[in-house]
């Protein structure tokens, strides 16, 4: 290292998540002398989670969904890497990245997201994450099913909040790119291991959303865990059968693996475990938000709200921590409000037992939406 840059302390950020381009646009706004910042991302741009269902849909483009990371690091004077990592040396302090010499840092922090697991390997099994190549595959996808001339079955497994906005969504994104004739031949399937849709949320809940598939035509199937996938054949554990010729897979988190064989305390599925500051349980310079942390002692659903709101707490953490100053508490909410996508110009709303329809959430929901992207943008 030049002798110039060795006083200087080093923040590197893994991952182009939610809670990094808070991150970034914090240390734009104050910048810290004697710090330099370096992003490190396979991609330059960064979708946003919240956003997707009502691409797939085709309520946004996908300039409207993405921020772009290239952009946004210019604006901050961020470095940026792009590139995979794959690896970390927590006693050399060293990000290891395919195609690219170590870097080094002083403090950490990675914000990776995480990857549907258990997924079958077959050329007709879509992930939902990585997005990027969702979306890519999604788009080809529809093409070929608008030349298909026999019926097509396509199920979405994962009776969660995803799930359920991704199916209605893929519902209406062949509505439009699909003449009647041809949509009438394309049945679309919801299925997962819960013994309800969103059984995470509210009976009222649950109930709106159960009629909203039915009035979309949509097949519930629930005790149903996917276990195989063959051509035009889902094998579920209890055995039972269902013919699909394509599955999108919208269910589930898993963490990069080299979170965990880096030597990072990790649970015993791999996510690494932080405490309430959102630092590493075992190396307090790295910090980890979103669906690569397990939080203690209040551990949070991998959802992208919870990327998105740790954000201003972790900014201000590693601005603090650059200059040695205590950190604060990442409080989570015990109850959070909930908008789902239902893809047909309405959406739902719930906070603990309210819950609510209409297309007015809708038009909040977008407001909220657009005005989180804005700041980025």
């Amino acid at each position: 290292m030049p002798a110039h840059l060795s006083q200087v302390k080093h923040l590197v950020l893994v991952g182009g998540g939610h809670s990094q381009v808070a991150v970034i646009q914090h240390f734009a706004r104050n910048p810290l002398p004697g710090s330099q910042v370096t992003l490190i991302s396979a991609d330059t741009q960064t979708p946003y989670s919240g956003m997707l269902p009502g691409w797939v849909a085709g309520q946004y483009t996908r300039d409207d969904m993405h921020i772009d990371l290239g952009r946004l690091c210019r604006f901050a004077h961020v470095r940026f890497v792009r590139g995979r990592a794959i690896g970390l040396n927590l006693a050399k302090k060293q990000v290891y990245c395919q195609n690219h010499s170590p870097i080094p840092y002083d403090t950490l922090s990675l914000n990776t997201g995480s990857t549907p697991p258990g997924v079958p390997d077959h050329s007709h099994v879509l992930p939902v994450k990585p997005v990027a190549a969702f979306i890519d595959k999604l788009d080809h996808l529809t093409k070929t099913l608008r030349d298909s001339p026999k019926p097509v079955s396509i199920g979405v497994v994962g009776t969660g909040a995803a799930g359920f906005e991704i199916v209605l969504a893929v519902k209406q994104r062949l509505r439009q790119s699909l003449p009647d004739a041809g949509l009438a031949h394309i049945q679309l399937h919801l299925l997962g291991s819960a013994p309800t849709v969103l059984a995470s949320h509210a009976r009222r809940v649950q109930q709106m959303a159960l009629e909203t598939l039915k009035k979309a035509r949509i097949r519930l199937h629930v005790n149903f865990q996917v276990e195989t996938f063959d051509t035009g054949v889902v094998h579920a554990k209890s055995g039972e059968t269902l013919a699909l010729d394509a599955l999108i897979w919208a269910t589930g988190a898993a963490p990069a693996g080299w979170i965990a064989e880096s030597g990072l305390a990790c649970d015993k599925e791999g996510f690494a475990i932080v405490d309430k500051t959102l630092q590493s349980i075992s190396h307090p310079n790295v910090f980890i938000t979103g669906d690569a942390a397990s939080l203690t002692p209040t551990p949070v659903a991998k959802s992208g709200v919870f990327a998105v709101r740790e954000g201003p707490v972790l900014a201000k953490n590693l601005y603090r921590a650059l200059q040695g100053q205590p950190l604060k508490p990442y409080r989570p909410q015990h109850r959070f409000l909930s908008l789902l996508n239902t893809a047909d110009g309405s959406a739902i709303v719930s906070r603990g037992p309210f819950a609510a329809r209409g297309r007015i959430i809708a038009w909040w929901k977008d407001r909220i939406d657009r005005r989180f992207m804005r700041k980025y943008q």
